[in-house]
């Protein structure tokens, strides 16, 4: 199974395209199908720039600004620990 667009959930897309996706969970065995599926769904939701370290909070930047970027940095960190099966979560629940 690949990254799935969940065509019941898409409504009323007229200002902001929303598109909700159904990820094959990480398992010991679709690593590589996983990692590139992630990537595109945290591209999609603009947070792999986070992810990936290319964007970072900048010390001179306003109490909005950090704030923005810790919730942002958080939601990336969720939608990947929920993108795992149980029993790889020890692995990424102390990250």
């Amino acid at each position: 199974m690949r990254l799935i667009v969940d065509q019941s959930t898409v409504s009323n897309m007229a200002s902001t395209e929303e598109i909700n996706y159904r990820l094959e969970k990480l398992s010991s065995d679709n690593y590589y199908n996983w990692k590139f599926d992630m990537r595109m769904l945290l591209i999609g939701k603009d947070l792999w720039d986070i992810v990936s370290g290319v964007e970072v909070v900048a010390n001179d930047a306003s109490p909005a600004q950090k704030d923005s970027f810790r919730k942002r940095d958080q939601k990336a960190m969720s939608q990947i620990c929920l993108g795992v099966m149980p029993d790889i979560k020890i692995y990424v629940r102390s990250a």
